[in-house]
């Protein structure tokens, strides 16, 4: 009998051990199966340094000297005072990567340095983190938008929207916080051998792959940006929709986005961004909002490669002045009738 618990214990003993091998091999060499975000961008590695969230499925960490508490970008972690001091313009800015690169803080600088309000100063809140589509805009509009009391909101969303969505849509994702799991399913989530089991298990089959729908239909985003327009309106604070420029039509599509399953071919990618645009325009001319057409202001400049990162996307430093100057222009013309 001794000798059986013996063997028993040494078989255990070893089971783990190989485990607990395989459990760091797999972390060292980067593998990562997530059952429930699935989302092609931001890839699970870089959901890894984000904080799970059931309405906004993951968000930034407050991080000193970078980002607020509320995980939004801001320069030199500046807080986000509540309630808004006194002689404050807020200009609130939900957006995506192409926000929370930082044209909301050129924006601010360009209003300040001219006074373009006497006896006001204003400040910008980037209430974007990367990867966010309009569906997760307006859980932020919803769980922020009072509070942050804005005198005007600017909407920027469309490219994680038309992208592929993998495993489900954002409106059918399930995203558990933290604090909501149970011992046992934050290991099922954390642990690398568990998600091999699922992975060559198949009990995920299709899970990682691209599914032939956007991540937000467009009937979806039309719905999303309407309720973003009308949760502002309620507050007072008028919407200013913004289309998302892009240099695909001009300078062509490069090849990651249909190698990385985003889009099925380039032409698509650039038929998608239009008809995502488009329904920008329409929801602006339906709901009154303003709207400010960055796309086709990019459209009609004679050069646009200083603007653009290889991506095509997102904005270099010369891109993101420019949007500080058109934008600040458009807040003194049309909100603050300059």
């Amino acid at each position: 009998m001794a000798t059986t618990v013996r063997k028993l214990l040494l078989s255990a003993g070893t089971f783990v051990l190989v485990l607990a091998g395989l459990e760091a091999g797999l972390r060292a060499a980067g593998f990562r199966h997530e059952s429930v975000v699935q989302f092609g961008w931001p890839q699970p590695d870089q959901l890894a340094r984000f904080v799970p969230d059931p309405e906004l499925f993951w968000v930034m960490p407050a991080m000193p000297g970078f980002s607020t508490e509320e995980g939004f970008p801001s320069p030199g972690g500046r807080p986000i005072e509540v309630p808004k001091p006194a002689g404050t313009y807020r200009l609130l800015f939900l957006g995506d990567s192409c926000t929370w690169g930082g044209y909301p803080f050129e924006v601010e600088r360009v209003l300040n340095e001219r006074g373009a309000l006497p006896g006001r100063t204003f400040e910008a809140v980037a209430m974007a983190v990367s990867g966010y589509s309009s569906h997760q805009g307006l859980a932020l509009a919803r769980r922020h938008g009072e509070r942050l009391d804005g005198d005007a909101a600017f909407v920027y969303f469309g490219w994680n929207d038309h992208w592929r969505a993998r495993g489900s849509i954002d409106r059918e994702k399930r995203v558990a916080a933290p604090a909501e799991e149970g011992v046992l399913a934050r290991a099922r989530r954390s642990s690398r051998v568990l998600q091999l089991a699922r992975y060559l298990g198949g009990g995920l089959r299709g899970a990682d792959e691209p599914l032939d729908r956007p991540r937000v239909p467009l009937d979806h985003y039309r719905e999303n940006l309407e309720a973003i327009e009308a949760h502002f309106r309620a507050l007072g604070v008028p919407v200013v929709f913004l289309t998302a420029p892009t240099a695909y039509e001009r300078l062509g599509v490069p090849p990651e986005p249909v190698e990385n399953g985003l889009v099925g071919s380039a032409e698509e990618a650039v038929e998608q961004h239009r008809r995502y645009n488009d329904v920008v325009r329409e929801v602006a001319a339906a709901t009154g909002a303003p709207l400010l057409d960055l796309a086709a202001r990019v459209e009609a400049l004679p050069e646009i490669a200083p603007l653009f990162r290889r991506d095509g996307i997102h904005f270099t430093p010369a891109g993101m002045a420019w949007l500080g100057e058109t934008i600040g222009s458009f807040v003194e013309e049309r909100l603050l009738g300059g």
